[in-house]
């Protein structure tokens, strides 16, 4: 796990781990956009948490996903929602935090989701032709937002696009979060 934190900005966790923040897709929400260039055969997933802190506030989200590049000329981006409401946490999956001792609760509920594909087809600049798969997601009742998971969709595009690409994640990670 690679950890990233640039004071006064935030903190963002890079994990390699397929199965963190799993859970059970009830739709899939697809949008699509010209892709920067054709395809390249490459595949790239990761998973991130993303931590900022405002005095008592601490807004968190874990994103992850794969992409997959194919020929072609548009970037799809495929995002997995949870067939249940935010606060319909009884019987919803549970994760580790990737920053902390704290237990988040594993799903997209729509009402985190509503401007996601959005955001990351804003960030998605970067990808090739392919389809970038969102299907791992964890969130705190407290301190989740739409705002937080649109940047951890800018982290997590981030890190997928440099390694679809071959480059190392730090140094495009740190440089997106100092903008924050």
């Amino acid at each position: 796990m690679t950890v990233i934190d640039v004071d006064r900005h935030g903190t963002v966790a890079i994990s390699d781990d397929p199965a963190h923040a799993a859970y059970p897709i009830a739709r899939w929400e697809r949008v699509a956009r010209p892709a920067a260039e054709p395809g390249v055969r490459s595949h790239a997933h990761a998973v991130v948490e993303v931590l900022r802190r405002f005095g008592g506030h601490a807004p968190r989200a874990v994103l992850g996903g794969e992409f997959t590049a194919h020929p072609g000329t548009e970037t799809v981006i495929e995002v997995g929602l949870a067939g249940r409401g935010m606060f319909d946490t009884d019987d919803a999956p549970r994760c580790s935090s990737l920053l902390g001792e704290m237990t988040l609760v594993a799903g997209l509920p729509a009402e985190l989701a509503a401007e996601l594909a959005t955001a990351v087809r804003g960030h998605s600049a970067a990808l090739p032709a392919g389809t970038l798969r969102v299907h791992r997601a964890a969130y705190d009742l407290i301190n989740s937002s739409e705002a937080i998971f649109a940047q951890a969709a800018a982290a997590l595009v981030t890190v997928l696009s440099a390694r679809v690409y071959g480059q190392e994640v730090h140094d495009p990670t740190r440089q997106l979060v100092s903008t924050w």
